[in-house]
């Protein structure tokens, strides 16, 4: 169990203060701040699924749970008492009747393998809506029972209604009548012991016949009952005494009926609180942006860049601190004020958020140990109700905490051995850092001492670190460093402060040559680190710039790939025998590609585009040729004709009807083709066997696509524009244009130079020029096809 005094120095009950904020009932809240923390790893970890379940409910499927009810556990102890409850009450819990039926079919509505832990907590919950039902029947509000109660109320109510009513009547006749006008102070009926009366002035009481009620605080006014309605104010408190008896029966009643299942109530009123506070932890964890820990219980810590909860997330900088896996012990330095304390707090309040099943505010994979104990030295403990100095009661800290550590405790020890002679002290520190590694603690332990970071440099066993700052202007950045000290910079920080510089420089003067020496040891590893940091920090940013650079080559090599694979798909389709030439150069065109790859710069690049196209527009012949002689006379449907810009035959499968284009069947593939590039044939041999078929193939593009002479590539880098040109020079060739105009803007020229360095390798293009005047200048280059 973690002791009272560590609770407090790590602040644990405002982060349960934060967390019973986020409650919707008032018990929920009521038992959030008596939330105690774990030591049982299997508890810790089952709460911390809770609160991961519930996350997953508010978060994910977005189902809203709300536990809006009231307290009633001593309600329910009267009831079992055998004492009714008031209506207020009976409405309290009916209330928490509802709330938990809807609560339970929430989370059972959740999908099947979903929230198993808060499906298995849902099973205690008792759903009564008889119960529900006859009370919110029975109650209109929080003082009254309604008449459908039961019939004998209703019964009894009219009863009294009617009693009213003729009372009324009765006293109207007085009010109204003019032989009784002069002797009443007013005509307005009253009520005076629950029983009707008319105001008469005092002098003509012995007027009216009746029983005196009451009088008016002067006199004027005696308050009679008239004899004729005394027998109806008899009546109607007959019945009202009737109806207080049924009211305390109907509330006896239900409150039978609650008591009939009081166990399964108070069980399900202890679930629902419950509920309500891991909720709470699942909406807290979520408003700190926590993340669910690895958990272990052999004292291992990595918190990876966590931050106080306590502290302003935007601007607390994050700390990265690890312990117990090649050390136990780790000795912070570093400044005053530089956030030593803060990191110290930071593993002892994360340890316990965990604890208690709360996501503690750090990244991903952070993992946090559980301890049977946490022991602090934290802060000034001088006690004057004790008569106890600084040191005397620092020391008897240290005391208790090296009598109660263990192998399974953490130790967190804030400027050890300070508030005595710095010699003594750090001898003091030293000696129980030691005795704390003999039990096999977990320690951390902060210090300004020379000693002690001497210690730790020279010790196996023990790890250093310390708080960053800035060598220049000393002041802190809060950053902590694993594996390496800082100086306390007392001196510059006063000076920094305003303090008196010849005041400094004296106190620089008395500090030894070996002090000395030591400090600007350290000032200059710090100086190091952070140009080293520097230097680290742009081969990062280039090898980041590099490994994009090598991702699209490497995307660039798996399109060539994929079109060097369909390509041989196509061929296969077309032809059941294919030129070993063909392949052997495509694999050529392949490792050079691969090579340019290596290289691993823009010029290498562009040369691997032009492979990559070179590629594309290969021409594949048969070994077998294919022997025909040429006809002349009008092509018609079903000829055979020789492609002459494919360098291929076909069959003739329509003609349009402006006798301009027609459909040829080439191997499996139909392509528009216009008929002056067609010349009919007529086969002189047939393939040798059906395995092949002699045939010459090239793929020119897509001739389906609607492509103008024209393409616009103003606004485009140079890759972009190469990518772009890459498809539509082949494609607008393969529709026929002898000419095509590309735009590309004047702007710097930066892109018509790429565009024209691209145009000098494309086996496509005869020859290139820009524009003239009228044609868009040197904003547009007209490419000419062979």
């Amino acid at each position: 169990m973690i002791n009272d005094k560590t609770l407090k120095v790590l602040e644990y009950n405002q982060i349960l203060n934060d967390i019973a904020l986020k409650c919707d009932s008032a018990p929920g809240r009521e038992a959030v701040r008596n939330i105690v923390p774990s030591t049982n790893i299997e508890e810790i970890t089952k709460l911390l699924n809770l609160t991961k379940e519930a996350d997953k409910i508010l978060y994910e499927l977005c189902i809203n749970i709300s536990f809006g009810f009231d307290k009633i556990d001593e309600m329910l102890e009267l009831v079992h008492k055998g004492i009714s409850l008031n209506c207020e009450q009976l409405l309290k819990v009916a209330r928490v009747l509802k709330v938990a039926r809807v609560a339970k079919n929430n989370i059972l509505s959740t999908p099947e393998k979903e929230c198993l832990l808060l499906k298995d907590l849902s099973s205690s919950i008792f759903v009564s809506t008889d119960i529900v039902d006859k009370i919110e029947t029975s109650i209109l509000s929080e003082s009254e029972v309604s008449s459908k109660a039961s019939e004998k109320l209703a019964s009894i109510r009219n009863s009294i209604a009617n009693t009213n009513r003729k009372i009324k009547e009765k006293l109207t006749y007085y009010t109204t009548s003019a032989s009784y006008a002069s002797y009443l102070q007013d005509g307005l009926v009253t009520i005076r012991n629950n029983r009707y009366v008319i105001p008469v002035k005092t002098e003509y009481k012995g007027q009216v016949k009746g029983l005196i009620h009451d009088q008016s605080a002067t006199g004027a006014t005696t308050f009679i009952e008239p004899i004729a309605i005394v027998e109806l104010n008899n009546e109607l408190r007959s019945y009202q005494l009737q109806e207080q008896i049924e009211i305390e029966n109907i509330l006896r009643n239900l409150s039978y009926e609650i008591d009939a299942n009081y166990y399964q109530i108070y069980e399900t009123y202890n679930t629902l609180v419950f509920f309500d506070t891991i909720f709470a932890k699942a909406s807290y964890s979520r408003s700190i942006k926590g993340i669910y820990p690895n958990l272990n219980d052999n004292g291992y810590i990595n918190i990876i860049n966590g931050r106080h909860p306590l502290l302003d997330k935007d601007k607390v900088v994050p700390v990265s601190i690890e312990l117990g896996l090649k050390y136990n012990t780790l000795v912070v330095s570093g400044p005053n004020t530089g956030g030593k304390t803060v990191s110290l707090k930071l593993v002892g309040i994360l340890t316990i958020m965990t604890m208690i099943g709360v996501f503690i505010p750090a990244q991903e994979d952070s993992t946090i140990s559980i301890f049977s104990d946490i022991l602090t030295v934290i802060g000034d403990d001088q006690s004057i109700e004790n008569n106890l100095s600084t040191f005397s009661a620092h020391l008897t800290s240290i005391i208790k905490v090296t009598n109660e550590a263990q192998k399974n405790t953490l130790v967190l020890l804030d400027e050890l051995g300070t508030g005595t002679d710095p010699v003594e002290g750090a001898a003091l520190a030293i000696a129980v850092i030691d005795y704390l590694k003999s039990k096999d603690a977990k320690t951390i332990v902060t210090s300004h001492f020379k000693e002690l970071k001497e210690y730790a440099y020279a010790s196996k066993d023990v790890n250093i670190a310390g708080m960053d700052f800035d060598p220049y202007t000393f002041k802190p950045t809060y950053n902590l460093m694993m594996g390496q000290t800082a100086s306390s910079n007392a001196l510059e920080i006063a000076k920094l402060l305003g303090l008196n510089t010849d005041i400094v420089n004296h106190a620089k003067s008395l500090i030894s040559e070996e002090d000395n020496n030591f400090n600007n040891i350290i000032k200059g590893a710090e100086i190091n680190r952070r140009e080293a940091m520097i230097l680290k920090g742009e081969a990062e940013e280039k090898l980041k710039e590099a490994n994009l650079k090598l991702k699209e080559y490497e995307d660039l090599i798996q399109v060539v790939e994929q079109k060097k694979e369909k390509l041989e798909q196509k061929l296969k389709m077309s032809a059941k025998e294919v030129l070993g030439d063909y392949l052997e150069e495509a694999e050529d065109l392949v490792e050079q590609l691969k090579e340019k790859v290596n290289k691993g710069n823009e010029e290498a690049l562009f040369e691997a585009r032009v492979l990559k196209k070179k590629l594309e527009n290969i021409k594949v012949d048969s070994k077998e040729e294919m022997h025909y002689t040429k006809l002349d006379g009008e092509i018609k449907v079903n000829d055979a004709v020789f492609i002459k810009s494919l360098n291929q035959t076909g069959t003739v499968l329509s003609i349009a009807s402006n006798k301009k284009e027609c459909n040829v069947k080439c191997g499996i593939l139909t392509i528009p083709v216009k008929l002056k590039d067609l010349q009919k044939i007529k086969i002189n041999n047939e393939p040798k066997n059906e395995n092949k078929t002699n045939v010459k193939v090239s793929f020119k593009g897509d001739y389906s696509l609607n492509i103008t002479n024209e393409i616009n590539l103003i606004g485009k880098n140079i890759d972009e524009a190469i990518l772009e040109l890459e498809t539509y020079l082949p494609n607008a060739k393969g529709k026929g244009y002898k000419e095509v105009r590309i735009v590309h803007g004047k702007g710097t020229g930066a892109l018509r130079k790429g565009v024209q360095k691209y145009l000098k390798t494309n086996k496509l293009v005869e020859k290139y020029r820009n524009g003239e005047f009228g044609e868009g200048d040197f904003g547009v280059t007209i490419v000419t096809f062979k």
